[in-house]
This record gives C-alpha cells, structure tokens and sequence, in this order.
C-alpha cells in the first residue's frame, strides 16, 4: 500500500479518535461545579443586546456555523488578526461576519469572567449563545453538552475553502455538508435559520437582472417579487449597504415561515430557492412548511450534531481564548495583564459589516432600537437574582413564603445600555425596503376569514413583521416571569383545591417552586401537575423532597423543558424512590445525560408504580441506554418508554435488545432519531422477535435504517403477534425495502397502522404495498407522505382501494402526484367505501386537480369525512368547482376540508363560505373549511 495513503488514514483515524475522546468527557451539567450560573449569567447579556439590538440573533448564529464548520467548534473565528498573524476572520467569507454578534459575546464573556474568571471556553459561550438566541426568538430549546476547549490555531485560508457560498448548487451543498457528516435532511433544517436576518442586493442581483439562464428574472422568483426587488436594488452598485430580509414575512421570528416562502417563489438566495427546486431536499421543504414541530425538532438535532462538530479536547485545545494576546474577546478587569480593548477592524466601517456578504448563511437585518425603561429593569433588577443558600425541602420554601409575602422589591436603577456597534445597516433604508416588499408580499397573502366566534375578521395567513423583532416583547418570557412571580400566593391557592394542575411555562424558577411545592402536600385530589417550561434546575427539584414521598395521589408529573440535568434527575430518582402515586414521569427535554440515566434505572429497578416514562431530546448516549436496559430486566411495572431524539447508536440499541428481552410489561416503545442504523436494528428486532411480552407500539423513525436494516424488520413484522402501531418514519428504506415490508404484512394479522413517510419509496414499492392491501384486511391506517410515488404509485394503490382494502386513514402529502394522480384519486372516490380520512397536500394539483376531485363529490360517498388539500397551488377557480360540489350534494359525508396555503382570492374564500353555509341551511350540517 502506498506510504502516504498509510499516513494520511492513519491521521484520519488519530483525529476521530481524539473527536471521540473530547465528546465523551462532555456533558450538561459541565460547569455545574465551577461555574453554576454560567446558564443564566449567558442568558441575561443575550437579552440585553437582543432587545436594543434585533439584529444579534441572526449574527450570533452565522458567526456558530461558521465557526464549527472550519476545524470544528472551537471559537478559533473569534480570533482577531494582528500585524504578525492573520485569523479566519480575515478569509473573504468572514470579513462580513456582523459586528452586533461579536459585541454580545465579548459582553457575556465579560460577565462570565467576573463570575468565575477562565472557567468558561468562548467555543461553549458560542454553542449556547447561539442555542439561547435561537430559542429567545421563538425557537426551539435544545439541551447541549458543554466542555468544549479553545482552539490554538486560525487560519485565514480554510474559511473560503470549507464555508459554502451563496451561489452553490444544491448537489454541491449537499457534498460539502455530506463530507462533514450531516445528511440532507440536516442541511434543509439547518438552512432554516435563515427565517433570522438578511442579506446585501449583490448576493442575490443575479437572479433579479439579466439572469444568466434566460430571461430577465430567475423564472423561480414570484414576478411581483422580483420586480419590487429590482425597484429596490436598483442603487446596490452605489450603496451596497441596501438589503432584504431573508424571510420577508417574519423576519424577526425563528419560525417555519422560510419554508413556506419557497413555495411561493419568495426565496431570497438562489441556493435557498432551489432548495425547493431539487427532488432530495424538496420533500423536506414540503415537510417543515406544513409543520412547524417537524423542522424544530430537526433543526434541533442537527443544530446539536453540528455543535459537537470537531470539539478540542485538553491534547488540543485550551480552556480560554483570553488567553491568547490577539483576540476578540476581552478579559475581566481584575485580569488587567490580559485586558485588551476591542478592537475594530478597517473592514468593519461600512454598515455591510454586519450583513451577508458572501456566506450562504446570511446574516440579520440590522437596524437600531431603543430599549425601553420597562426592558432594563427586568434585566438589571435585582427580583431576578436567586437568594443565597441552597437549603433543603421546607427551609427554602418558608424562605420564598416570606419573601413572597412582603411587598415586590424595587428594582435596582436600570444600568444604561452600552453603545451600540456602529456595524449595522440605517433604520431609514430597512424600513424603507420593508414599506417596499410589504406592498408585494401584501398582494401574495390570503384575505381574510371570519372567525365565527367572535363575528370579527381575523388574519388567515402570516402577517408581515415590518422589523426583526424577537419574542421578548411584554407577552412573552421574560415578563411572564416577572408576572408570575406576582401571581405565585394565587396560583399556591388554586394548586390546593385543582385536580389537573397547568402551569406549563410560568417561568417561576427554582424559588417559585419551592414556594408552589409545599401546596401539593396539601392537595389530595390533584392528579395531573404540568410544570414544563419554568426555569427549574437542579436546586429546584430539591423541593420536591417531602411532598412527593407523602403525596399519594398525584398520578402524572410533567417536568418538561426544565433544565435538571443529571444532578436534578439524581434528585428526583431519590424522592421517587419512595413515591407510590405517580404512574406517569415526563422529563424530556431536560438534559439529562448517562449519569442522570442511570440514576432514573436505579430508581425504576425499586418503584412500582411508574408506567409511563419520557425521556426524549436528551443527551442520553450508549451508557444510558444500558442503564435503562438493566433497569428493564428488574421492573415488572412499566408499560411505555420514550427515548426518541438521544444518542443511543448501534451499540445503545443492542444494549436496549437485551432488556427488552428480559422484560414482560413493556407495550410502546418510542425510539425515534436515536441513529441505531442497521446493526441496531437487528439486535433490537432479533430480541423483539424472541419477546415473550407484547409490545403493541414500536416507533423507529429516524433511524438511518435502509433496504438492509428494513429486512430485519419484515422478519419481526412476520413473527409479532401483538403489534398495532409500526413507524418506520424517515428513514432510507427505498423501493426494496417497501417490498420486504409489503411481503412480511401479508403474514401479519395485528398491524393496523404502517408509517412509512419519507423513505424514498417510488412507484416500485408503493405497488408492492397495494398489491398486499388487496388481501390484508387490517391495516386501516396508511402514511406515505413524503414519498416520490408519482402519478403511477397513486394509480397502483387506487386501482387496490377502489374495491379492496380496508384503508380508513391514508396520507399522501408531498408525494408528487400531480393532476394526473388527482384523476386516479378522483376516480378511486367513486367507488371506495372505507376511507374516511385523506391526505393530499403539497401535491401540485393546482385548480385542474381541484376540479377533478370535485367532481368526484358530486357522487355519493358515504365515508370520506376529512379531505386535506393545503399546499396544493389551487387558486379561484378550484375553490369555485369545490363549492359548487358542495352545494350539489348535500349527502356529502366530509365535513372537514383544509384549504390552508393555496391561493385564493377574496371571491374564492366567498364561494367556499357561501356553500358552507348553503349545506348548513339545506341540511343543518356543519363543515369546517380552513383556507
């Protein structure tokens, strides 16, 4: 073998040997010890600068991606250059980074050094800056995995080489993210981050003049868009400060809105709209637009795989990048041997510095807010500050009972903000080119609907956001914190006497619940307690020590969104040790790790009255799915686990086989997005087939399962004999494994739902699966969205369930059919008499195929209630054939039909109403239309 082609793997496997090593001596709860308000001390400064400055969000997470996509998370884009040494800050891809996101770091690690000085890693910093940020603009919380250490070097060259541009093709993204490990579904979620910030009228001129492929605009590009961008990028040669947002409906909240705009031709970036454009990455466009939960949770997990890319560990990496003499980040005044002044680069003078320049992961739209009075003293008062002492059980809970009792204290004087970065672009040119696209988009949205409540009018669509603003408005977080705080004596009350207990994102915290804790003690009569989303840690769980050892009828205990870790789950396993009430647990999301794993087996091996438990989205890896494996050999009680979204692998589903083998109680098991790959697969399907239980729900969606893995499954699928519920969701099973499934289903005689959603299944296997359906008389439930089965998939299973089958509930969203495939669909309507539920979004059908199925509403059909038409493209004339259906036969069963996301005008939203209301005054039926 050739010597160098020897050196160059034998380096290959040194540095995932060290990546290994630096991920396994991570965890959540990292600075539980050094530094234990690092989370909130981070949390505070973000807010600060996000309220006076919209911008930061955006900012922070551009400069994340870059940073962790050359050489890993290790903060080395932080690193400033000096006449001796140039940084990756100086590659051409970087020299746009935004001003606003460097500010807010060097202020949190500021704050941070005066806490706990050369404790906390700027490459943490960032992973959690840029996780709080996505969150405090309404997105989704992740738990992270802290520990990361400085990197050593920066390189001017590797950013231009490693960074994908904004003019890439979608299979060159898809290369570029591939050789990093991340799959195309992590490139779709992640390239939803854009819903945050805006980029310059030079990243996207080409495809507004003189398009290179024909024609004067990119044809992909709504023409009223276009235009109106044309009209407002015409000086960009001039000013190359003018800009657009990159999602022009919310640009200021993390939502699924980018998504839903590439339907529309409303991309901003070539590379953003042909993310619509290319059969691998549409059906996960398709997906995030109908479904906001779907692409938080995959944003989610790519966005922790993405923060795990490439850390340092102690061999190769420091613990602080103050350290170093030409850095950003300044150190704490104490430290004035190291305390350097920010510095501000030349390149940084134009107000371009903080837009996209030449990244395709563009940065925010920046424009100057004041923070109001109310704001500053929220954050800078002292009411938010925790009171000393830990204490246990009742000690803290008098403590919280007395303060609660006197008098709010006044809040400490409001500390005047700091000067903002002068890097960011006028208020008067954003909010002009808002005025400007507001007026094209304004033509784009649906009308408005009536909201029968109320008899008022009501958006049906997504309203403009004229400015990036964020969900720390006076509704949200952190006021409902500071209004909970007021409301606590009222809410102990009505925890005495209620018997379902909601308080699900009050935001009290650990001292709220130590004061609301006790009232339980009380409470003989309250079942259900949901306590998610309150800013619980650790300490707070202490409260629970003595209550819930005494509480006997508590039955469900939702503690959800709260960050406990492994010391909190440590805690709650020693109360629920003696607790006999509770039957069901929810932790998840809660960053729980191994440690905090184990600690939930060891008490599971004791209690006896925990039927449920949840723990999804946690950092859970190999050694907890053992824990909870042993766990299962002893408990004879458990009935459903949840582990979805961990980190469990190949060898934590082995691990998982061999308690479930052991185990006789156990009925659902939700597995989801652990990456268990074919090799788990196996373990686990070759100890369920040799089960003695019966196991009647079994989710593995998001498993990296393919035609191989799927193999595995058909042999259980043959053998269980107690199987309802099967979800294969996401995975990459292809034509060949839908034909084993389909095969392995006409031996079974329970499974009456088969999830098969984004598995890449064509016309091929899609056949395969009608031609069991002729003969099966059990599976009455079918998903098959996101599948590019074509018109020809759709015919092979209609031609089936026209007269055979006993499909009640079939899901057909985002799998190509076309009108082609609305007319089989159309056609199977006239003769089927069990499908009651039907789904066909996102198929392209436009007003022929509207047509088409509303003719086939003129026939009686006795059965189908519920028809799904969104994302479909249908415009006036398919909701006036659709009404005109409805009128026609008022023997019609469906009474729900969703129109949501096509394109009506006022006159095709007043059809639809008008023969609602006709069926209702012929018939005294109601139907439920939602456009």
């Amino acid at each position: 073998m050739d010597t160098h082609l020897v050196v160059v793997v034998l380096a290959l496997l040194a540095a995932a040997a060290a990546a290994a090593a630096a991920e396994a001596k991570m965890s959540a709860d990292y600075y539980s010890k050094t530094c234990p308000r690092a989370d909130r001390i981070i949390a505070d400064v973000l807010a600060q600068k996000q309220i006076s400055n919209p911008t930061t969000a955006a900012g922070v997470l551009r400069l994340f991606f870059h940073d962790c996509f050359v050489g890993g998370c290790d903060a080395s884009v932080l690193v400033a250059s000096t006449a001796a040494a140039r940084s990756e800050r100086d590659a051409d891809v970087n020299l746009s980074l935004p001003g606003d996101a460097f500010d807010a770091l060097a202020r949190a690690k500021a704050a941070l050094e005066v806490e706990c000085p050369g404790v906390v890693s700027c490459a943490d910093l960032l992973a959690v800056a840029a996780r709080d940020l996505v969150t405090m603009t309404g997105g989704p919380y992740y738990p992270l995995r802290l520990g990361r250490k400085d990197g050593l070097s920066s390189s001017p060259s590797a950013p231009d080489a490693e960074i994908p541009h904004a003019n890439l093709t979608v299979p060159r993204l898809v290369a570029v993210f591939a050789a990093k490990g991340f799959t195309v579904q992590d490139l779709v979620a992640l390239s939803g981050a854009h819903t945050l910030g805006f980029s310059h009228c030079k990243e996207f001129a080409a495809r507004i003049y003189k398009f290179a492929r024909g024609g004067d605009v990119d044809p992909t590009m709504n023409p009223a868009f276009a235009k109106r961008l044309q009209d407002a990028c015409r000086d960009y040669r001039r000013d190359p400060t003018i800009a657009a947002f990159n999602d022009v409906m919310t640009p200021g909240r993390f939502d699924n809105m980018y998504f839903v705009n590439l339907r529309r031709g409303l991309g901003l970036l070539a590379t953003d709209q042909e993310l619509y454009g290319d059969a691998r990455t549409r059906p996960h466009v398709e997906r995030y637009a109908a479904n906001e939960t779907a692409f938080f949770a995959d944003f989610a997990r790519a966005a922790q795989r993405l923060s795990h890319h490439g850390v340092k560990n102690g061999a190769n990496g420091e613990s602080s990048l103050l350290l170093k003499p030409f850095v950003l980040i300044p150190s704490a005044p104490r430290r004035r041997h190291h305390h350097l002044s920010l510095p501000t680069p030349p390149h940084r003078r134009l107000p371009s510095s903080s837009s996209s320049s030449s990244s395709r992961h563009a940065s925010p739209a920046s424009s100057s807010f004041a923070v109001t009075r109310a704001a500053r003293e929220l954050f800078d008062g002292s009411a938010d500050r925790p009171p000393g002492g830990v204490g246990r059980g009742g000690a803290r809970r008098r403590e919280y009972r007395v303060g609660q009792g006197e008098a709010p204290p006044a809040a400490a004087a409001a500390v005047a903000v700091r000067g903002v970065a002068p890097y960011v672009v006028p208020a008067a040119a954003v909010l002009a080119l808002s005025f400007v696209i507001w007026r094209v988009v304004q033509n784009l949205l649906p009308g408005k609907t009536k909201d029968q409540s109320s008899g008022e009018s009501t958006p049906s669509g997504i309203m403009w956001s004229f400015a990036a603003g964020s969900n720390l408005s006076t509704s949200t977080s952190f006021n409902a914190e500071k209004e909970s705080r007021k409301n606590l004596n009222k809410f102990y009350k009505e925890i005495r006497t209620l018997k379902n207990v909601n308080m699900a994102g009050r935001q009290f915290g650990d001292e709220g619940l130590f004061f609301l804790a006790e009232s339980l003690a009380y409470n003989k009569s309250a079942e259900e307690v949901d306590f998610s989303g309150n800013g619980i840690t650790a300490v707070g769980i202490e409260a629970f020590d003595g209550i819930l050892q005494i509480n006997t009828a508590l039955k469900s205990l939702n503690l959800s969104g709260n960050a406990i870790g492994d010391e909190g789950a440590k805690c709650l396993s020693d109360i629920l040790v003696e607790n006999v009430g509770i039957q069901k647990l929810l932790l998840n999301s809660t960053n729980i790790g191994d440690e905090g794993a184990k600690a939930i087996s060891d008490m599971l091996k004791k209690n006896k009255t925990i039927r449920t438990l949840q723990l999804s989205n946690n950092t859970i890896e190999y050694s907890g799915f053992a824990s909870i494996a042993e766990a299962l050999l002893e408990n004879n009680v458990l009935r459903s686990l949840f582990v979805n979204g961990n980190y469990g692998g190949p060898l934590g589903a082995s691990s998982l086989a061999k308690g479930i083998l052991g185990n006789k109680t156990l009925r659902e098991l939700h597995l989801h997005g652990n990456g268990f790959g074919n090799e788990g697969v196996r373990a686990l399907m070759s100890a369920l087939s040799a089960h003695k239980g019966k196991i009647t729900v079994l989710d593995i969606g998001n498993n990296n399962i393919t035609s191989e893995g799927s193999l595995h499954v058909a042999e259980f699928i043959k053998r269980t004999k107690s199987l309802l519920w099967l979800s294969l969701y996401m995975n990459d099973i292809s034509d060949e494994g839908a034909e084993k499934v389909a095969d392995a289903l006409k031996q079974n005689k329970t499974i009456s739902t088969v999830d098969l959603g984004g598995n890449n299944i064509h016309s091929k296997g899609v056949s395969a699966i009608a031609e069991t359906l002729k003969d099966n008389s059990v599976v009455t439930t079918l998903e098959l969205s996101y599948n590019p089965i074509g018109p020809e998939g759709v015919k092979a299973l209609c031609d089936v369930l026209k007269f055979n089958g006993k499909i009640q509930t079939l899901k057909l969203g985002w799998c190509q059919i076309g009108v082609s495939g609305a007319e089989f669909v159309a056609d199977c309507l006239k003769y089927n008499t069990t499908l009651s539920t039907l789904d066909l979004r996102a198929n392209g059908l436009g007003d022929d195929g509207a047509i088409c199925l509303a003719r086939s509403f003129k026939i009686i059909n006795e059965s189908l209630t519920s028809l799904d038409l969104g994302f479909n493209e249908i415009r006036d004339d398919g909701a006036f054939a659709l009404a005109q259906a409805l009128k026609a036969n008022e023997d019609l069963a469906v009474t729900s039909l969703n129109l949501a996301n096509n394109f009506f005008t006022k006159f095709g939203q007043v059809a639809l109403s008008e023969a609602r209301d006709h069926v209702y005054e012929m018939s005294e039926k109601e139907i439920d239309i939602f456009f």
